[in-house]
């Protein structure tokens, strides 16, 4: 997939699981360069860099994702482009919801394992991620209006919180404020996420009439 194709289904699969796109674009771009080819030294595939353990874990927990993809629990399967975006936005979700939606323990979860939030590599992650995203506590994207789902894994992304305009606007102004800076190559990302986030709205309000 052409590199905007990939940007747009990062921002696809972060309206869908309640992820701030923002944060979520600079965490896979760190993550693996968008490369879904990209391998770790410990074992970690795809533009998620999921191990395997990860990976069967998230989609045990998120059925929706094999019937979107036609996947199984395989590690094999995290090869596949989109499908990995998506079990990363998964799987921030659910990480998002156990830790009262907060990202920096959030991603520190996500590098360093649910119980590994405490580890100085895994803050250093988070920090690194939220950094590059430009987002702090003060200005992150809010929880979902449906909060963060069911405990037992099962998405929120009902149509009306795809179809947030609150998550919209603050998209939109963060890609004024990156013009303003003459930040022309983020703005072009970031439209393109909100391109996405515009997309889902639509499917939503087509799925109501």
């Amino acid at each position: 997939m052409a590199e905007e194709d990939l940007i747009r289904e990062i921002g696809l699969a972060a309206a869908a699981y309640g992820v701030d796109p923002t944060v979520f674009m600079a965490q896979m771009r760190y993550e693996s360069g968008l490369d879904p080819r990209a391998q770790g030294a410990a074992g970690e595939i795809g533009i998620g860099q999921f191990m395997p353990d990860t990976w069967r874990m998230v989609i045990r927990q998120h059925p929706e994702l094999v019937e979107k993809f036609d996947i199984s629990e395989h590690p094999v399967n995290r090869a596949n482009g989109p499908a990995n975006i998506w079990a990363a936005a998964a799987h921030m979700h659910d990480l998002l919801r156990q830790f009262d939606g907060d990202y920096a323990v959030a991603l520190a979860g996500y590098n360093g394992g649910a119980g590994g939030t405490h580890l100085p590599a895994a803050q250093q992650y988070a920090a690194t991620v939220l950094g590059r995203a430009g987002v702090t506590h003060e200005n992150q994207f809010p929880p979902p209006p449906g909060g963060w789902g069911d405990e037992d894994g099962s998405p929120f992304a009902t149509e009306e919180q795809r179809a947030s305009e609150t998550w919209v606007r603050l998209l939109a102004s963060r890609i004024r404020e990156e013009e303003a800076k003459g930040n022309h190559r983020r703005a072009i990302e970031l439209q393109t996420l909100l391109d996405a986030f515009n997309r889902a709205a639509t499917a939503a309000q087509d799925g109501r009439q």
